[in-house]
């Protein structure tokens, strides 16, 4: 008779393939300068809390990008005392977003709106930190039940393994061209394969609470890893969001000044 895990077993055991998963990711790069892209959010302080427990303070800095005032550059501020990493904020102007925005579409050109409001912040992060490897916490949307869309619908489940299947062909794809494009090396550490398998394993409300809570799972694994409430409580909130980047090239799309559908 198979013995059916609880939910807090579960977790521990999540928290344990995450250590171990992002060990596997970062070993090819253990003696390289590692760059975080952390926005403040549940993801990035994984990553950030996973990393320095893997490797210290191993050449390893924080960066959040954002415009003046934005969402992620006050998450990130306010979480730093719990991560205790070197960071540093990057404020991006009108001007920087469109260059960049540009830039980005000479290099990726079948990208739709969406798909730029989400990479920019990537392109233009890794433009600017300094070291030979970014990482980010890419997939973790995917695997656990991040988006808002899983939680309309009544059975999450197909819908993200569609989302799955995009993100590990043609978002993986994009992500590394663009972080060649700046000579670095892009490690998900959310996307190693036993990561990836156990995710596929879980059920809808390890997932989705029924108080239509997201990633249930993943934030008990948060704490699990000792990370405050602080993060393992926030809400979801995508990066071009977040960032105020999706607000801005809204506003130069309406001007004629970016041209893309």
């Amino acid at each position: 008779m198979v013995r059916i895990m609880s939910l807090q077993e579960k977790a521990h055991e999540l928290a344990r393939l995450l250590l171990k998963g992002f060990e596997e990711e970062i070993r090819d790069t253990r003696e390289q300068n590692k760059a975080i892209l952390f926005s403040g959010g549940l993801d990035s302080a994984i990553v950030a809390r996973v990393s320095k427990m893997v490797l210290g303070w191993e050449d390893t800095t924080l960066y959040t990008l954002g415009v003046e005032g934005s969402k992620d550059v006050r998450n990130a501020m306010e979480g730093l005392a719990f991560i205790d990493l070197p960071w540093k904020g990057i404020i991006v102007t009108e001007g920087d977003i469109l260059k960049g925005a540009n830039s980005l579409l000479s290099l990726v050109q079948d990208l739709d709106f969406l798909e730029l409001s989400y990479e920019l912040p990537l392109f233009l992060g890794a433009g600017i930190a300094e070291g030979e490897v970014v990482l980010t916490g890419q997939g973790a949307d995917e695997l656990f039940g991040g988006y808002a869309r899983y939680r309309e619908v009544e059975d999450p489940l197909p819908l993200m393994e569609k989302d799955r299947g995009r993100l590990l062909t043609r978002t993986l794809r994009n992500e590394k061209r663009i972080a060649s494009s700046h000579e670095k090396v892009l490690v998900t550490p959310f996307l190693n394969d036993g990561i990836v398998k156990f995710a596929a394993s879980l059920q809808k409300d390890e997932l989705i609470g029924k108080d239509g809570t997201n990633k249930v799972l993943l934030r008990e694994a948060a704490r699990v890893l000792g990370l405050p409430e602080l993060f393992c409580s926030r809400r979801k909130l995508d990066v071009q969001y977040g960032s105020g980047i999706s607000r801005v090239l809204k506003g130069l799309r309406k001007k004629g000044e970016l041209r893309i559908p």
